[in-house]
């Protein structure tokens, strides 16, 4: 298999771990507080791939240079301050919405990328500005209660801002990866953002043994498959992929939030919160195309 396909498909099954995470961390959050339960996802994580890197140097005498190890060092810093603050704010919110706007929601790191680009004085394509708009609709439709008076969950909020963070997350692997070690870049992030989960935790919770027990199977779910597995193949897929592509196929996350959502946990949403998902999915499709394709699509009709 091609390299390049063998990314597309690792990145696809990313997106179905991903998908998945929500319903695991929405069960997990009726029994374990935020920082709590961050702490040990994240612990989880590292551990698994601490063994793994133990499995991998005996089977490989592969040495790394200096350069490959301050930037695995630069790269996991980065990511791991990055993933403690988004992973806090899904969490936090994920308790106060479904699953299926929090996959819909934390999608929106495609959006956001471009976004980004405008402060940075960067000029935006047509194409660009049309998704930022139909996103930001979606968002309205998916979020805002008008029966309420105009309110929004602010679950939904806490999401949003947390997709920010995924926003920075996903650029500062595309910067960093292609020059570290991905699988130890991996491990030493999910440290740093369990260490950091832990001073929140120590600072803001009481854990209870009992009620993690209770949610341990979310927890090994997330910091085994989610974290430990997801991101590693996210890293190491994103080596092979274009990120245009790696973004298209990770936004199907939201689609596998939303089934699973209606799956296992009986979310049903209502006609607004469907067209309001699908704006936004044909946004997070629409920002990562190509302006060639579009061209070629164009002079084919």
């Amino acid at each position: 298999m091609k390299n390049k396909h063998r990314g597309e498909l690792l990145l696809f099954l990313t997106s179905f771990i991903w998908g998945f995470a929500f319903i695991a961390q929405k069960l997990g959050s009726d029994y374990i507080p935020p920082f709590t339960f961050n702490f040990l996802r994240n612990l989880v994580a590292g551990i698994f791939l601490f063994f793994y890197l133990i499995f991998r140097r005996k089977k490989s005498n592969k040495k790394i240079d200096a350069y490959t190890k301050t930037e695995t060092i630069r790269g996991a810093i980065a990511t791991g301050i990055v993933m403690a603050i988004a992973v806090s704010f899904q969490q936090i919110g994920v308790y106060y919405t479904t699953s299926g706007k929090a996959g819909f929601i934390t999608s929106l790191y495609v959006v956001i990328v471009p976004i980004f680009a405008i402060f940075m004085g960067k000029k935006v394509s047509k194409k660009t500005g049309i998704s930022i708009i139909l996103a930001l609709i979606g968002l309205y439709l998916l979020t805002v209660k008008v029966e309420d008076g105009f309110s929004v969950n602010k679950g939904d909020i806490l999401i949003f801002v947390g997709s920010l963070f995924f926003a920075f997350h996903i650029l500062f692997i595309d910067y960093y990866s292609p020059k570290s070690d991905s699988v130890k870049m991996s491990m030493l992030q999910f440290f740093i953002a369990s260490f950091i989960s832990f001073c929140l935790m120590i600072l803001f919770e009481k854990p209870d043994i009992n009620l993690i027990l209770k949610g341990i199977l979310a927890i090994l779910y997330l910091g085994i498959f989610s974290s430990g597995l997801g991101y590693t193949l996210q890293i190491i897929a994103q080596k092979d992929t274009d990120p245009t592509i790696s973004s298209l196929i990770l936004s199907l996350e939201a689609v596998f939030a939303a089934f699973f959502g209606f799956l296992f946990l009986k979310e049903v949403p209502v006609d607004r919160e469907i067209f309001g998902g699908i704006l936004m999915f044909i946004a997070i499709i629409l920002s990562q195309v190509p302006d060639s394709l579009i061209k070629k699509i164009i002079k084919i009709k």
